[in-house]
């Protein structure tokens, strides 16, 4: 990226070497006709890929994770709604659900397990664990 920042103004204050300065305003010139066009080229991708996105299935499930905190030793409950496309290697651009994430002590493995059943009826979808 091309970027033109204060220090470099002030240096074009202090040029007083006529070619200098015109080279410098030619090949800004040439690269603003370059970034225009990438900026157009870009937004067109973000169309298609909307357009692709909108027509694209969305699957979800609930997942349900057991893990060991590293430093404690404590156990943990992760529960939550992950979203993925239906596509071929989907869950590599999976995402989660907004407010549906809750972390569980070990001991409430039960409200746990509870939560998860309450999320997947609510969304329909299955538990993973």
């Amino acid at each position: 990226m091309y970027y033109r920042d204060y220090q470099d103004f002030e240096n074009l204050k202090r040029q007083y070497n006529l070619k200098r300065v015109e080279d410098e305003y030619w090949r800004t010139a040439k690269h603003l006709v370059e970034v225009v066009e990438n900026l157009k080229r870009y937004k067109a991708a973000c169309v298609e890929q909307k357009n692709l996105i909108n027509n694209t299935v969305i699957k979800q499930f609930v997942y349900f994770n057991r893990r060991t905190e590293y430093g404690t030793n404590r156990v943990k409950y992760e529960v939550g709604v992950m979203n993925y496309p239906d596509i071929e290697n989907g869950f590599r651009y999976q995402w989660n659900e907004p407010g549906t994430s809750k972390d569980f002590g070990g001991r409430e493995k039960k409200q746990a397990r509870e939560y998860a059943e309450q999320l997947a009826a609510k969304y329909r979808c299955e538990i993973r664990q």
